[in-house]
């Protein structure tokens, strides 16, 4: 399938935006689905033709497609870690299995198709681990 108009790129774009960035969310799926790597391949593919159509048409400048990247104190960084926060007993324990790579690995998941620095990574990374205690 291949997405060719813009209005359904706009759309879909922020309903992945929403769900993977809301701070709303109530369901434990949509929190599951939020870091699906599925999710987050789509969401990178649909990002990137997003922004490439918004500056075909002008609705989205150089220097704005360069502000789409993430920064732990920041509302999107407050977003994750009030999510982090809310996991359950059997999240933290999975978690709690997971080796430095695979945690770093779950962090990446959740930010992308934002661009981030090493060092906005790293004080997520060490937010995951220090939940788990």
């Amino acid at each position: 399938m291949k997405l060719e108009e813009y209005k359904h790129i706009n759309a879909l774009h922020k309903l992945l935006g929403k769900i993977r960035y809301g701070d709303k969310l109530d369901s434990d799926d949509i929190d599951f689905f939020a870091t699906s790597p599925l999710i987050v391949d789509i969401h990178k593919m649909v990002s990137e033709e997003w922004i490439k159509l918004s500056k075909e048409k002008g609705y989205l400048s150089d220097s704005d497609s360069e502000k789409m990247f993430f920064e732990f104190d920041s509302y999107t960084g407050q977003m994750f870690k009030n999510r982090i926060d809310n996991w359950d007993n059997q999240m933290i324990e999975a978690v709690k299995k997971w080796n430095q790579e695979q945690i770093e690995e779950y962090a990446i998941l959740m930010i992308v198709p934002l661009k981030y620095d090493q060092s906005e990574l790293d004080k997520l990374t060490n937010y995951l681990k220090n939940r788990i205690g």
